[in-house]
């Protein structure tokens, strides 16, 4: 994921993506990249009921990632799931 470059996302999706078309890259559900868009983890405008996602910012989170604190389902081996 991270070799995609916004030049390549641009030539296969124009200037702006929709949230379909982000799923398809994360390899995530539609629904996944809503609750993203509306944490406001990637930069993004609502229009209506639209999303408006700029190809650009799109692949900068790509490279910057999700913060780890966001990322609950994430386990480090040995380590106790309850305390």
């Amino acid at each position: 994921m991270k070799s995609l470059t916004a030049e390549k996302l641009m030539e296969k999706y124009g200037l702006t993506m929709t949230p379909e078309q982000m799923a398809e890259v994360l390899g995530l559900a539609k629904g996944t990249v809503l609750r993203i868009l509306q944490r406001k983890e990637i930069v993004a405008k609502k229009s209506g009921s639209r999303w408006i996602v700029s190809t650009e910012k799109f692949a900068e989170y790509l490279t910057t990632g999700m913060p780890e604190k966001e990322q609950p389902w994430k386990h480090v081996k040995g380590e106790k799931l309850i305390t």
